[in-house]
């Protein structure tokens, strides 16, 4: 028995089908640990941020914030 997955071609710029409505077993592609780097990537920015504000908050002007680390 052939799946209808198995014969659609695949769509690498296709706009997305699903919103809220839960997806089923076999449309599932990704796995855990796919989303590390976006997860990583989400935490680092608010750390710089952070980071950014307490050197300001420190009396460090824009410009020598770089040499302070």
């Amino acid at each position: 028995m052939v799946t209808e997955a198995a014969v659609r071609p695949r769509q690498t710029l296709a706009v997305e089908q699903n919103g809220i409505n839960v997806i089923t077993d076999t449309e599932r592609k990704g796995r855990p640990r796919d989303l590390f780097w976006p997860w990583c990537a989400a935490n680092i920015a608010v750390l710089g941020i952070s980071y950014g504000s307490f050197l300001l908050g420190f009396g460090v002007s824009f410009w020598q914030r770089p040499s302070r680390g």
